[in-house]
């Protein structure tokens, strides 16, 4: 019977072998075989690191952002626009909103342009019209041009008389500093009718004032945001409103220009320029 038995086994195929618990436990061959998924919203495990991967993690490891080195170029920009914002202080804001104040204006102004009267419509030279201002007196030449230094300013009357024609006052506000220009354009008298030849008056005054004023007041609302934007400039802060700042300076330095020589320096527009570039090169300085 042993025999039989020993000649049927290798028929059907070589026992299967043991396995070998020792060398590999259960838990160990099931996850070779079938990994377990880690639970939901677990974190995965991180893979054991020794002392020295640590110390080579640590060696390698990104240098923290710092920031840039400070410049004096935000310092210079901020003084820049001090100056400007104080020019436009004094020369756009107090200039436009008190220009009928001698101390702002000076005490005398420089007015300049054209006299002319009505023909079939169109306007044509009046030439020989004089044109007054208080003590001061010009006459136009054979186009109507007049050039008149030297007049009072503040509130002030223009007259303008020609022989033939109505004369015609100008009431209106002559500020010092630049020229300003005027036109103006006389009515023939009527030989019908007496009564009505007459001053011609002309009154401007009101709306030179509501304009003077409302520029002034923006004027200074630009010139208080200059400062502030100054303010950021010394204290690295809030890079956009101190270029705001920087930018709005252009429209205050515009009115700010110092004759040398007969040249006219526009300093105003190139202290605003100056602080713009400054700015723009020293952005990494700012929080």
């Amino acid at each position: 019977m042993n025999g039989l038995l020993a000649v049927l086994l290798p028929v059907g195929g070589p026992p299967e072998e043991p396995d070998d618990v020792d060398a590999h436990p259960p838990n160990e061959r099931r996850a070779d075989r079938h990994p377990t998924p880690a639970p939901a919203g677990s974190e995965p495990r991180s893979a054991a690191t020794s002392k020295h991967g640590k110390e080579l993690l640590a060696s390698h490891r990104l240098p923290a952002h710092t920031p840039s080195p400070r410049t004096w170029k935000p310092l210079l920009a901020g003084l820049l626009m001090i100056i400007v914002a104080g020019g436009g202080f004094i020369y756009s804001g107090l200039y436009i909103a008190i220009p009928e104040s001698p101390w702002v204006s000076g005490s005398e102004g420089h007015i300049y342009g054209h006299v002319n009267y009505m023909e079939d419509q169109n306007k044509t030279p009046l030439a020989n019209a004089t044109v007054s201002v208080g003590d001061r007196e010009a006459r136009t030449n054979d186009t109507g041009y007049f050039d008149l230094h030297s007049v009072g300013t503040g509130q002030q009357a223009i007259v303008i008389e020609a022989p033939g024609y109505r004369q015609l006052r100008w009431r209106t506000v002559i500020t010092g500093g630049n020229p300003l220009e005027y036109s103006f354009v006389l009515t023939e008298v009527n030989a019908s009718d007496p009564d009505g030849n007459g001053p011609v008056s002309k009154d401007d005054v009101g709306n030179l004032n509501t304009g003077f004023y409302g520029c002034g007041a923006l004027m200074m609302i630009f010139t208080a945001v200059i400062l502030l934007g100054a303010l950021f400039c010394f204290q690295r802060m809030r890079y956009p409103l101190a270029t705001t700042g920087a930018i709005l300076s252009f429209s205050v330095g515009y009115f700010q220009v110092y004759v040398l020589f007969d040249l006219i320096i526009p300093y105003g527009i190139i202290f605003s320029l100056a602080s713009v570039i400054l700015l723009l090169f020293s952005r990494g300085e700012f929080a």
